[in-house]
């Protein structure tokens, strides 16, 4: 099931059966909760749900049962920690849930039900599906915005880190040959409209008339092709740069960095690429784990922090 998962990659053990204990206590520090996270209870009806299991069953996989239970223990630390660190309140009642979705795109709204549907169509409980993959993007989309709207962050990346605000509109032609390349370059030089040339030789088809994405920061265009749109001249012919696509001709149109932290502050999504939000997000993240007091019931396993996940008890099959 395509459940979206938090950014950070995780290990599960690989167990083909394991019998799951839900007696009340059974000497567990849990109160016979499944786990405990920062004083919740996350209970075992929830995990059979999120999981598709049978409570019914003597026995369950013992790899399922924890993979979901791993899931429900990082929402939960994710969950706390951002009402803590950002105020954010419960991101998983259900008017916050259903304010979320009545503001998404068609599109965003359409990712999250598909992964819904595919949940329930493998057995999956609808109710405990839709809360787990709503609630995750919820999360990663409210605290975004507060990463966003943060202006410690933000003055950290305008004092420390300027080149990583830089925001430019650039060209290209991208052929498959040096020489090519340098028979573009001759007619540019000659004065052929750069638009024309590009619709003639440019294998980057998708780029009318060679345009970029604009504006946009210039590391989004790869290791080679990014330092070349920060640093070369505006308006001036720039080639033929090889990069893993063949070689590219470029002219820089303009280039631009907010000249005031003030100007930064009265319009952030302009200025800082998504690039840079997910990677303080990620960190976020990491935090927030780090951080939690998680327990989970004796006879299930223990947590793993370095998997992100439980680790099954020892001298099970």
């Amino acid at each position: 099931m395509p459940l979206i998962r938090p950014a950070r990659p995780r290990r599960f053990a690989a167990i083909a059966a394991f019998a799951v204990l839900v007696a009340a206590g059974c000497g567990s520090s849990t109160g016979g909760a499944a786990a405990v996270v920062n004083g919740v209870s996350i209970e075992d009806s929830s995990v059979y749900a999120l999981g598709g299991l049978d409570a019914q069953a003597d026995t369950v996989s013992g790899s399922e049962f924890r993979d979901a239970l791993s899931l429900l223990i990082i929402q939960q630390a994710l969950l706390e920690a951002a009402d803590e660190t950002y105020g954010l309140g419960d991101l998983s009642e259900p008017d916050a849930l259903e304010a979320f979705m009545n503001d998404l795109e068609p599109s965003e709204a359409n990712a999250i039900n598909d992964a819904i549907d595919a949940g329930v169509s493998q057995g999956r409980d609808p109710a405990a599906t839709r809360s787990y993959v709503t609630t995750q993007q919820h999360i990663a989309t409210a605290v975004s915005e507060a990463i966003m709207a943060d202006p410690v962050f933000l003055s950290d990346v305008f004092t420390n880190s300027p080149e990583l605000l830089m925001m430019v509109c650039a060209r290209h032609i991208l052929v498959a040959t040096a020489e090519e390349a340098d028979e573009v370059l001759t007619r540019l030089e000659a004065g052929e409209d750069f638009g024309a040339v590009a619709g003639e030789t440019s294998l980057d088809t998708q780029s009318l008339g060679g345009a970029l994405p604009c504006p946009a920061s210039p590391f989004v265009f790869g290791q080679t092709l990014g330092p070349v749109l920060a640093s070369v001249a505006v308006g001036e012919l720039t080639g033929p740069v090889e990069s893993e696509f063949g070689y590219h001709i470029i002219v820089v149109d303009s280039r631009d960095t907010p000249g005031t932290f003030i100007e930064l502050t009265g319009d952030p999504d302009r200025w800082v690429p998504r690039g840079v939000i997910e990677t303080e997000l990620t960190a976020w993240y990491n935090d927030a784990l780090a951080r939690a007091d998680i327990m989970v019931r004796s006879q299930i396993g223990t947590w793993n922090p370095q998997a992100d996940a439980i680790s099954p008890p020892p001298g099970s099959p």
